[in-house]
């Protein structure tokens, strides 16, 4: 049984979606929606499916959703109330919720580039705004720009700047110069590349309407996508199914050590969920039943590599 986010429950893809999952109940589980003003449609769609968490996008209908909710729940129409939430965080919650086991499909690959742009120094109070020669304007629109791009292409790639250092540094003083980090990730290479490019031909663009000049210089860190193996993911997926577990295929955002390990071997992951999303950090934590069936589905899947040919 594969279990299911639904964002969007009750435009027109998302209730056929629902429509389905209702005809295969073996096959659908409905863990989690998210959904617009019609809370008729939403309620029925609660009892009907018993979703783990709901989000509306507008936060103002919830006291009237959670009231609905309380006179299912009276008339023993619903097994458990579900987690309600709204706006950006339960959309983001509902996305990721944490009731799915992942199979992992590949390890991304990262480049990362050291960015610098020139304009020049000046007095603060001294230079009208007209005559100013800013890199950290240029700094401030080339970060919406990396976000637009990395946004405009359809996928899971991810572009992140994390650093930024004006000199020279006070207050008072126009900086000269700016310098900034860029990473991309992807599981395709070619695609990092591609996005790359786009920053840095649109960059060009926006640093000569500022007057500055931008350049970008590449850091050895980079490391290469990694696929993990077909035949490994299908044994995962077979341990899952068999111990009717639910779960999803995505690729995983992080480096690991199979990353090197798939250029050796045929290599497989398997996560499991963390609260909230939160990995790489000391808040991280899984549920005693996340890890048990973690566990499981990884003893399973090496007995069932025992007994396989590659």
């Amino acid at each position: 049984m594969k279990a299911i986010s639904v964002l969007g429950s009750t435009g027109s893809i998302g209730t056929q979606t629902l429509q389905i999952a209702e005809e295969f109940p073996e096959q659908f589980k409905i863990v989690a929606l998210t959904a617009g003003k019609n809370l008729d449609l939403v309620i029925k769609q609660i009892e009907t499916h018993q979703p783990e968490v709901v989000s509306l996008a507008d936060e103002s209908l919830l006291p009237e959703l959670t009231r609905r909710i309380n006179s299912l729940n009276e008339d023993s129409k619903i097994l458990k109330k579900p987690l309600l939430m709204a706006g950006a965080e339960g959309l983001n919650t509902a996305a990721a919720w944490e009731s799915a086991d992942l199979v992992v499909t590949g390890i991304v690959g990262l480049k990362w580039w050291d960015v610098t742009i020139e304009g020049v120094a000046n007095h603060a109070g001294t230079t009208p705004m007209s005559e100013r020669k800013d890199p950290m304007i240029t700094a401030a629109d080339f970060i919406l720009l990396v976000k637009n791009i990395i946004n405009e292409v359809p996928g899971d790639q991810v572009g992140t700047v994390g650093k930024i250092e004006a000199f020279p540094g006070a207050p008072n003083i126009i900086p000269g110069k700016v310098k900034l980090s860029l990473e991309i990730r992807d599981l395709n290479e070619n695609k990092i590349d591609f996005l790359f490019n786009e920053i840095k031909k649109r960059a060009r663009i926006v640093a000569l309407e500022n007057e500055t000049i931008i350049s970008f210089s590449s850091i050895e860190i980079n490391a290469s996508p990694a696929l993990m193996d077909d035949q490994i993911q299908a044994l995962i997926i077979d341990a899952a199914n068999e111990l009717n577990y639910s779960f999803k295929k995505m690729p995983s955002g992080a480096g690991h050590d199979a990353q090197d390990m798939a250029i050796i071997v045929p290599s497989g992951m398997i996560f499991i969920p963390s609260v909230d999303g939160i990995s790489h950090s000391p808040k991280e934590f899984s549920s005693d039943e996340s890890v048990y069936k973690g566990t499981n589905i990884l003893l399973n899947t090496i007995l069932k590599l025992d007994k396989e040919k590659f």
